[in-house]
């Protein structure tokens, strides 16, 4: 009896995902903030000037309140803002640590008090600001997407966590033509929901559960999660939002280096694996090595004006199998 040795390798590599970034003004992935400036006595004030200045990029937006002492900024990015409301003969009130969000609507006012020996009036954002919007919504964070566990790094699977989400997701989603993001929002169809990248659908209009392109979780800044009462905007299909945002660059240049890595000998034995009367089965884990890595790079081309980001990753996934065959 002779022992014939059959192995099998499977090595695959991941999307390379770069692009140059700017101030944008696609409905879809940005913000607004607005609101009403009175004076003490709680009387409307008009002429207003407000001032929102992304603290991470430089970058201003102006506006002016109407007669009703109204004022809105609509496409902004996201990051930390900082506002400014100033008029002449009133004391100059500036809104700080604002946190801007994919399709936030922020409502921010400010009460001016006439000119004295305090020049001007700081306040601090120290909570989550309400939004008048009835739709029901969950934002994945950066901290999410970078420091929840993830099979295979996948940011579809954290559409999961989410109320009202069902998912027959397999344990490892794939990418590519793989990549089907069976999911259901509230009970509706599973090819109802509307993916988005950076304000473009991202999803095959053929099956309408395929991914055209799968960001790495490195390359995500957040993504947001509507699963009712959404507004007019969103084109298509009823079933559910899914927006991400990917990051860009800022004044300061950043950028990582990483590798995540798995391997059977890091893994314990099954245990019905060890049930097995094959030893090379009974005792040791399937067999598998698994790279994941990558680096990012982010920084300014034109400060506070015009902004890069770049992102890699390969992905290379070998697995051996064995088996034992007799020749009589």
């Amino acid at each position: 009896m002779r022992r014939h040795l059959r192995a099998l390798s499977v090595c695959g590599m991941a999307l390379v995902f770069s692009f140059f970034s700017f101030p944008a003004s696609a409905q879809e992935i940005t913000a607004t903030i607005a609101g009403t400036v009175t004076d003490q006595t709680g009387a409307p004030l008009p002429g207003v000037a407000v001032t929102a200045r992304n603290t991470g990029k430089g970058v201003s937006t102006e506006a002016v309140t109407s007669r009703t002492g109204r004022y809105i900024l609509p496409y902004l990015t996201n990051g930390e803002y900082e506002i400014t409301f100033s008029m002449a003969g009133f004391k100059t009130s500036v809104a700080k640590n604002i946190s801007l969000h994919v399709n936030d609507r922020l409502e921010v006012g400010a009460v001016l008090g006439v000119q004295g020996i305090t020049e001007a009036v700081e306040v601090t954002a120290s909570s989550q600001l309400i939004q008048p919007s009835p739709s029901v919504q969950n934002l994945m964070g950066s901290t999410q997407v970078q420091e929840l566990p993830l099979n295979n790094r996948n940011f579809v699977q954290l559409a999961t966590l989410v109320p009202g989400v069902s998912s027959s997701l397999s344990d490892e989603v794939g990418l590519g033509l793989t990549s089907t993001v069976s999911l259901s929002i509230n009970g509706a169809r599973r090819n109802a929901i509307n993916w988005f990248v950076d304000g473009a659908s991202n999803v095959d209009v053929g099956s309408n559960i395929t991914l055209l392109n799968t960001p790495t979780l490195e390359s995500i800044e957040e993504f947001k999660i509507i699963t009712s009462s959404y507004a007019a905007e969103w084109p298509r299909s009823g079933g559910g939002i899914v927006n991400v945002v990917t990051k860009s660059g800022s004044n300061a240049f950043r950028g990582s280096v990483y590798e995540f890595y798995r391997n059977d000998s890091l893994n314990a034995n099954s245990f019905f694996r060890k049930q097995s009367t094959n030893p090379a089965i009974s005792g040791a884990p399937p067999n598998l090595d698994y790279h994941n890595f990558g680096a990012t790079l982010g920084g300014p081309i034109r400060e506070d004006k015009l902004f890069f980001f770049a992102s890699y990753e390969r992905r290379k996934i070998c697995l051996l199998y064995t088996s034992d065959a007799a020749d009589e």
